[in-house]
């Protein structure tokens, strides 16, 4: 089974997209919206999560959540995921990367594994919403490659998230994942943010 997620920004990619299966909100789109610059990591939780607040307001489709890094360490996480559960999130993301979070492929770098582990396993412990899933996105395959992509795989599987998202890696990188879990491949069909589609496969 596969459906497809969404990115939007603002109240009309939402309401002029009524058919859609999902949406998803990532935070550099949401500072460009705010502070117009396109860097996640210049947002707090309470900026992001008021932001999202509104645009759930406006659909009944489920709505994918960026927890970006977590806002900072695992006990931010909690937090994070608390949060975004009571203002409706469908799914939560927590990646990969060092906090603060970014999106420019110069600014990226993954944490340690002992860090991602922490937050997501911070993540799960947090949930408690029954309609609400928490998914690990690996964003940082060009440090970590092909084994590395694996072990984060593992690690997220074994701590007990509900799937993957695996961005920023080549088509063969993900072929050759082995995972059990549920994974979203990131297609990029133009130069507009808003032009990424989130393809997920049970």
């Amino acid at each position: 089974m596969s459906f497809q997620v969404t990115t939007v920004s603002a109240a009309p990619d939402v309401t002029h997209n009524p058919a859609t299966s999902a949406f998803y909100l990532p935070g550099d789109l949401v500072a460009t919206q705010l502070l117009g610059e396109a860097n996640e990591g210049l947002l707090s939780l309470s900026e992001y999560a008021d932001y999202f607040s509104y645009m759930r307001l406006l659909t009944d489709q489920p709505f994918w959540t960026d927890g970006q890094a977590g806002f900072g360490n695992p006990l931010n996480t909690y937090f994070t995921i608390k949060e975004l559960e009571q203002r409706g999130a469908d799914v939560i993301l927590l990646n990969d990367q060092r906090y603060p979070a970014h999106t420019q492929d110069d600014q990226r770098s993954a944490t340690g594994l002992a860090d991602f582990a922490g937050k997501l396993k911070a993540g799960v412990d947090a949930h408690n919403a029954a309609d609400t899933e928490i998914w690990a996105k690996l964003d940082c395959f060009s440090e970590y490659g092909a084994a590395g992509l694996q072990k984060h795989a593992d690690i997220a599987k074994k701590i007990g998230v509900t799937g993957l998202v695996v961005d920023h890696a080549p088509v063969n990188a993900l072929t050759n994942l082995k995972t059990t879990l549920p994974v979203s491949f990131v297609e990029r069909a133009g130069a507009a943010p808003t032009d990424v589609t989130y393809l997920v496969q049970y």
